[in-house]
């Protein structure tokens, strides 16, 4: 089972991501920002990260891509607001309030 990627080995994988989008073809990431938090309660160290893709693909595509790089439980939910996601997982104030 692959290791808890530490955050410059994250980075690379994220820039060398490669997903099957809804046309069956391959993209990359077009951005993304997050952090590596401790939970809250449980002091579980986890990644938090906003990703766009440079074109539509399916959630479990994406986890797919995931989930043999990255040993820990994986979630991926939709959102559609960048740069709202973007202020949550680096705990940044929301772009409204800038």
């Amino acid at each position: 089972m692959p290791k808890f990627l530490n955050r410059f080995l994250l980075t690379e994988y994220l820039n060398n991501l490669e997903v099957e989008n809804v046309s069956n073809n391959l993209t990359g990431l077009k951005d993304f920002s997050g952090q590596l938090e401790l939970g809250t309660e449980s002091k579980i160290p986890h990644y938090q990260l906003a990703i766009e893709m440079k074109s539509i693909c399916t959630k479990k595509k994406v986890l797919e891509a995931f989930e043999g790089k990255i040993n820990a439980h994986i979630s991926v939910d939709i959102q559609f607001n960048l740069e709202s996601m973007k202020d949550y997982c680096t705990k940044r104030f929301p772009t409204i309030l800038r």
